[in-house]
């Protein structure tokens, strides 16, 4: 098994160095495709994690109409600390609201002092309780906001969880059409490979038929193949998650910190090295197929 595994990849060796040029073509599919996969890989670890902050993430935002009584906060207050959803509230005057606004937004906080008027409304922030069942959660939730408009007290109640909601189905469906475009990239990297690898057993189909004629065992002839596609693929997975780290690198100096703070995460996490030894074992093991089709020839 030894000596059929030398043998395999020296030859394979040397015909990389020979068609150096349809290897090239081959390295470069198989490159990019395991770079877009990894990719998508690392997007989908990421989400994950904001799934998991989003989905936590439930508050209401209560405006009140025009300029509320005294009496008018009170009712709206005890209405919130009576509800069994609420875990906790607290009531932003227009004052507080308009400082966040220039803390948060400084560029427009001219605009804002230019109207000269308060254009914020008084407001409750609402912190609503983690439920065990999200549908009941919700339901609670809506039943709170129908109370609170029937006051007559209330300009607008904003959910955070209809907001989330169209959120996460929007990073779903980004994940899914990542993953299908990996899956269709990796399809092309396999048949590039199959392609390139079976033009190569076609051009010394006269030395392998001479081989078969004396008796060489299939495993003989398919070894230097199967080693090739695996050396391609292998080759192409490393560079692939080489250019990764280093774009990853780039956009976490650059953006990392905006990602966190928008989405309350400890960090932007890169692929652990548990999924980058599966990403290039997989992709080997692909490419060693991709070979052993090409190769394949019934006796």
């Amino acid at each position: 098994m030894k000596a059929l595994l030398a043998y395999s990849f020296a030859e394979a060796l040397g015909s990389l160095r020979r068609g150096w040029r349809a290897t090239f073509l081959a390295l470069l599919t198989t490159t990019a495709a395991v770079f877009v996969a990894a990719s998508a890989l690392l997007v989908s670890i990421n989400l994950q994690e904001i799934f998991a902050k989003l989905g936590t993430a439930s508050e209401l935002t209560v405006y009140l109409r025009g300029t509320p009584t005294e009496a008018d906060r009170e009712r709206v207050d005890a209405l919130l600390s009576s509800a069994a959803a609420v875990q906790s509230r607290r009531f932003i005057p227009p004052e507080e609201a308009l400082r966040r606004f220039a803390s948060d937004v400084p560029e427009l906080a001219a605009l804002s002092k230019s109207l000269g008027e308060n254009p914020f409304p008084p407001a409750f922030e609402v912190r609503l309780r983690q439920s065990a069942d999200a549908e009941e959660g919700d339901k609670a939730a809506r039943a709170l906001i129908a109370q609170l408009e029937a006051t007559g007290v209330v300009e607008d109640v904003r959910y955070d969880r209809q907001v989330i909601d169209r959120l996460l189905a929007g990073l779903t469906t980004a994940q899914s059409a990542a993953g299908t475009l990996a899956g269709i990239l990796v399809l092309a990297a396999v048949l590039t490979i199959t392609s390139v690898l079976r033009l190569a057993y076609q051009t010394r189909q006269d030395e392998i038929s001479i081989l078969y004629l004396v008796g060489a065992p299939p495993r003989a002839i398919r070894g230097p193949f199967v080693a090739e596609g695996f050396l391609q693929a292998l080759a192409g997975a490393v560079i692939a998650l080489i250019g990764l780290t280093m774009a990853f690198s780039t956009f976490r100096a650059r953006y990392g910190q905006v990602v966190v703070d928008a989405f309350g995460l400890a960090d932007v996490q890169f692929l652990p090295w548990t999924w980058i030894v599966l990403v290039i074992v997989v992709s080997a093991l692909l490419g060693a197929l991709a070979g052993l089709g090409a190769a394949w020839r019934e006796r």
